[in-house]
């Protein structure tokens, strides 16, 4: 596992595209959709994200999430997931919009509002974990 895995660090050589992301994102949510409860963070237009992290000794393990068939939502939703994993809860809690976006190639301007959606929902559900420490 890489030492520089921090969400402000190197995004640019870990540069994704949003086509792969989201079938990697429709994949994950199919085949690993979220086990906990919780409501899903909405937009005004309706379109919501939620996720479910694991965390072990204060890191993330794993990551799962369910997001509504936005193309880019779904996208932003896989790339949080992949670039948060190992990273300390609150290096999750440091990752921003910017930051989303920035790793994530492909995305029209005017969909980028969504990378604030996914953020949202990420950090809700970051939230949730009591302590920093193994999420029950």
């Amino acid at each position: 596992m890489a030492e520089n895995r921090g969400c402000c660090c190197d995004t640019e050589s870990r540069r994704a595209r949003v086509d792969d992301c989201f079938e990697r994102g429709r994949r994950r949510q199919r085949n690993d959709p979220p086990r906990r409860g919780g409501r899903p963070i909405r937009a005004r237009d309706g379109t919501g994200a939620i996720f479910d992290i694991d965390a072990v000794d204060g890191r993330i393990a794993g990551v799962r999430f369910r997001a509504d068939s936005c193309v880019t939502l779904i996208a932003y939703c896989e790339r949080l997931a992949e670039i948060s994993s190992g990273l300390s809860v609150g290096e999750g809690h440091r990752i921003d919009s910017e930051t989303l976006i920035a790793s994530l190639d492909g995305v029209p301007r005017a969909k980028r509002p969504r990378a604030a959606l996914a953020v949202a929902a990420w950090n809700a559900a970051l939230s949730r974990i009591p302590d920093g420490k193994e999420a029950e």
